[in-house]
């Protein structure tokens, strides 16, 4: 996983005007502002959705290089590869929506888990905080590779967090 650095850098490269613009343009959500004001969740789903009708979760980019070839994308490769539509794998997916989710104004982080192996975490997935009520924590999975259009609940972002990093 990159250093807390490198989200800094991918918060640099979509501010707020850009991320509304690509809310709005690529992904089609209407009068974002509106119902961010009323309804956070209701508009999360929808970009939840609408980012997964539009960007693919793909390795083909990476795999159709020569082995000698490959690389790990830079961060602003990242960004480029979601607003360009192209997708990529789960650091890729979620880094990026972490970006445009707190550029947006959530209350967003970025963590580590487990698909298939625990213990051995590294798979990027995204916390956000406060969207049901100030303690309420949803976890939102761009870069699973299957389609996951709702934010998943936990009662309590303190119990959250302390699943994720329990030295916290």
């Amino acid at each position: 996983m990159a250093s807390a650095s490198n989200y800094q850098e991918a918060l640099a490269l979509l501010p707020t005007a850009d991320a509304e613009a690509f809310v709005r343009g690529k992904l089609g959500v209407k009068d974002f502002n509106s119902k961010f004001a009323h309804n956070k969740i209701g508009v999360l789903e929808e970009i939840i959705s609408a980012w997964q009708g539009a960007i693919p979760f793909q390795t083909v980019t990476q795999m159709a290089l020569k082995p000698e070839e490959r690389n790990a994308p830079s961060m602003k490769e990242n960004v480029d590869l979601i607003l360009t539509l192209q997708g990529g794998r789960c650091y890729t997916m979620n880094t990026v929506m972490h970006a445009l989710l707190t550029s947006l104004g959530f209350d967003a982080r970025l963590t580590v888990g487990s698909v298939h192996s625990p213990g051995k975490e590294c798979h990027a997935l995204v916390l956000l905080k406060g969207l049901t009520s100030g303690s309420s924590t949803h976890l939102v999975d761009v870069g699973f590779g299957s389609f996951m259009p709702k934010a998943m609940y936990s009662a309590s972002w303190r119990e959250t967090v302390n699943r994720f990093h329990p030295q916290s």
